[in-house]
């Protein structure tokens, strides 16, 4: 999202699409993240615009992750 590359720095590349290569998801798989993602941000009432902001970047990585075609 365009912050510092501490993670990447201290860890390596996440490499999540390698990591969740072996588990099929599809696009209900990505819905129903992004369902528990929205729910957690309501739980823990994140502020309306950083949610809409997240959402939209939480969307285009759990997209990616889709590895079944529906």
């Amino acid at each position: 999202m365009g912050g510092p590359q501490l993670y990447v720095e201290k860890y390596g590349h996440p490499r999540l699409r390698q990591r969740h290569i072996g588990f099929p998801i599809g696009i209900r798989e990505r819905d129903e993240w992004m369902l528990c993602m929205t729910r957690a941000m309501q739980d823990t009432e994140v502020e309306p615009a950083l949610q809409q902001e997240l959402t939209q970047a939480f969307f285009k990585t759990a997209d990616f992750m889709r590895n079944q075609p529906d």
